[in-house]
């Protein structure tokens, strides 16, 4: 269970549930990401199912975007609850293949719930980093909208959202997804993986120790459960990312994090990257230049789910 270095690149140390986030947390990440917010937008449209999930993002249009909030724009699936409301979220299944030759059914594909930044769903979460691991590792992937109907570029309701958005509630969504997730015959309803950045980071593996039957969580820079007990409830494997420089998240935090899952007896690997602050991964444009350290997280991420989702 003891962690280890990928590269020089990446450093490893040894060494009742706590809230996913706060109003430190919140102000934070307004201090790390406010800089980047209209910087962010992509310049292509994603696709799914041969549908344009995101209107072409061009003059006026990204002010429009901007002021009225990304939900509409790339959520591509509603899910309907039990209750009669309706999930927003962004779905990507990639094709499955034949079990053998002999089989013509497909196989089934693991399912992973990606949980959002604390902007809710944006088209860095959707269109890049769900539909790029869906592709790469070749499972089902479902980023659904934990806001329940909004998302903003303004950080000031980002917070309000995320500071209003309890962990009961987060889960009995989540429930709500992996029910309807059921329903997809492309999909292993066995085989679920969490992850999550910042917020939803936190909300990732606070519902993993809720629902208990995750093969995988990662929690990319979000906050730390340092309670044993409930550690222990989780039923699968943890992925760690977090930069040292983190003002959110301190070094000490995440030592702590990591002995706390030891203690657990819950299989782990922690990555700090050096020289990084909070949220240093914010779109998959770095991963594709070959930025360091996002590529080498992005690899680490996609082996991680390999060797979690598919055994």
């Amino acid at each position: 269970m003891a962690s280890y270095s990928p590269s020089s690149l990446l450093i490893a140390h040894h060494h009742h549930h706590h809230p996913s986030f706060s109003a430190a947390s919140a102000i934070s990440c307004f201090a790390h990401l406010a800089s980047s917010t209209l910087s962010l937008l992509p310049n292509k449209p994603c696709m799914w199912r041969g549908q344009n999930c995101l209107q072409k993002q061009a003059g006026k249009r990204v002010a429009s975007v901007v002021a009225a909030g990304m939900l509409q724009q790339v959520a591509n699936t509603e899910i309907p609850t039990r209750d009669g409301t309706k999930i927003q979220a962004f779905v990507s299944i990639p094709p499955s293949n034949p079990i053998s030759e002999s089989q013509s059914a497909p196989e089934k594909l693991p399912l992973l719930i990606l949980i959002h930044e604390f902007y809710g769903l944006t088209p860095e979460i959707c269109g890049r980093k769900a539909e790029a691991i869906a592709k790469e590792v070749g499972c089902a992937v479902i980023a659904p909208d934990t806001y329940r109907g909004e998302s903003t570029r303004f950080v000031p309701k980002a917070i309000f959202l995320a500071l209003t958005t309890p962990q009961e509630r987060v889960n009995k969504d989540l429930d709500e997804v992996l029910a309807w997730a059921s329903t997809l015959p492309q999909v292993n309803i066995d085989k679920v993986g969490l992850v999550g950045f910042c917020y939803g980071g936190g909300k990732a593996l606070e519902y993993s120790i809720y629902y208990k039957k995750a093969k995988a969580v990662i929690v990319i820079y979000g906050k730390p459960v340092l309670d044993v007990e409930s550690l222990k409830s989780i039923g699968g494997s943890v992925l760690g990312v977090f930069g040292d420089q983190d003002a959110q998240f301190p070094l000490k935090m995440i030592m702590d994090f990591e002995e706390a899952l030891e203690k657990a007896e819950i299989w782990k690997k922690i990555i700090i990257s050096k020289g990084q602050g909070h949220a240093f991964w914010k779109d998959m444009d770095q991963v594709i230049r070959g930025n360091q350290p996002q590529k080498e997280v992005w690899i680490e991420v996609t082996n991680f789910l390999r060797n979690t989702l598919f055994t």
